[in-house]
């Protein structure tokens, strides 16, 4: 599919040369960078740790609105809320950072607006009140905006509270960020415990079970990370929750249908395995700086997105040929002869499949490190987990997978 949609686009571009002919010509020219969501199935199954990625993947974003109608005491004010950070300076701020960092941005805003408001509660004389009433729509502006962020915020703790997510994001990071399979026998007894509901609290109770979405999630993850393992137990596990009836038949489905899609065979093989913990460069790299020490030391964002460790390589001038084949336009004019040794500064990344606000938060990091790289990214969609699953179901039939017999 990447190659088709590379073709056609190089065709277009090299029939219509009479719209590049305004076009100045730049020692690197400018890259398109097509990637199939297939070759990092893991960065759309795991659950975001960050602000914009939360809200997405629990309540989801469709044209930067949210619809917080479902919300427990949500006001019809507050039914359905707009994101855009070109208009929401908190949001601006905020939408990258984790769910930590988040609580104390919220409380700072909490803190400004009670100053404000304070500072303008006293209304003694007409120059006083001249003046809130001029400044009324602000505080209103203020307020609104508070409210919708926090109810975002209590919406995205209350889910994460509910479903356990805090015990589940620990365990599937530890799983995803490493390739390592000495930690085989632990992840399984782990896994087991929370797909047939044996986890219990201090005082010896059963914990509420985790939800039948977040369980098939947690079974991909092992799926993937140790398909080739001699001790793999996809197989038995997928017929023990089949017999229990612990997940719907329709859900288990799922996990032969994404080993199709993406299982080891399915992905590119230059690249290693797609659980390598990708490490942040301390030095530059063909003057890029891809250093994001933030994320080091959080358990809950050890993952980096595979897209980190294309974008090193290409800076390196080391994308396979075989796997990253490169298309000419001929209506591209100018350039050095050499410009395939240099790495461009303007990339356009896109996604078939889908990509993730986690990679779109990887590029925002990648260009403010690099006031000089200009490199935006897109996809056929935006997705979330549950997007990921669905689109997969839609079209898995054509891939011809083995299913599960029913029982």
């Amino acid at each position: 599919m990447c190659s088709k949609l590379a073709s056609s686009v190089n065709y277009d571009i090299n029939t219509n040369t009479q719209l590049f002919d305004q076009v100045t010509a730049k020692d690197v020219p400018p890259m398109l960078l097509i990637l199939d969501r297939k070759n990092d199935p893991t960065t759309p199954l795991l659950f975001p740790w960050t602000y914009q990625s939360m809200i997405h993947e629990i309540l989801g974003i469709s044209n930067n609105t949210v619809d917080l109608s479902q919300a427990p005491n949500a006001s019809d004010e507050l039914a359905t809320v707009i994101l855009n950070e070109t208009q929401d300076q908190f949001y601006k701020e905020s939408m990258y950072k984790n769910f930590g960092e988040l609580s104390e941005s919220l409380k700072k805003f909490v803190e400004t607006y009670k100053a404000k408001t304070k500072t303008n509660s006293n209304i003694n004389t007409i120059q006083d009140m001249k003046y809130f009433l001029e400044n009324y729509p602000e505080f209103k502006k203020i307020s609104l905006n508070l409210s919708k962020h926090m109810m975002l915020s209590s919406e995205i703790d209350r889910h994460i509270n509910d479903q356990r997510l805090w015990e589940i994001g620990e365990f599937e990071q530890g799983m995803a960020s490493t390739s390592d399979s000495s930690s085989h026998s632990a992840h399984l007894t782990e896994l087991t415990s929370l797909l047939f509901d044996k986890k219990k609290n201090a005082r010896g109770e059963p914990l509420s079970p985790i939800s039948q979405e977040s369980k098939l999630k947690l079974l991909c993850i092992y799926a993937l990370k140790y398909e080739s393992f001699p001790g793999n137990q996809t197989k038995n596990l997928l017929k023990q929750l089949q017999q229990s009836q612990m997940i719907r038949y329709e859900l288990l489905q799922f996990v032969n249908i994404l080993l199709n899609y993406a299982g080891q065979s399915k992905r590119l093989t230059d690249d290693g395995s797609i659980f390598d913990k990708v490490t942040n460069s301390t030095s530059l790299i063909n003057g890029l700086n891809f250093n994001n020490s933030a994320d080091t030391n959080n358990v809950y964002m050890q993952h980096v997105p595979r897209l980190q460790q294309i974008l090193m390589k290409l800076a390196r001038n080391k994308l396979s040929p075989k796997n990253f084949p490169v298309l000419k336009q001929q209506a591209m004019n100018g350039g050095l002869e050499n410009s395939d040794r240099v790495p461009p500064q303007e990339i356009v990344i896109f996604f078939v499949g889908g990509v993730t606000y986690e990679e779109a938060r990887l590029v925002s990091l990648l260009n403010k490190a690099n006031p000089g790289l200009k490199c935006v990214i897109g996809g056929t969609s935006i997705i979330n987990s549950d997007k990921f699953v669905e689109i997969l179901n839609d079209v898995g039939s054509n891939w011809g997978g083995s299913t599960i017999n029913r029982i």
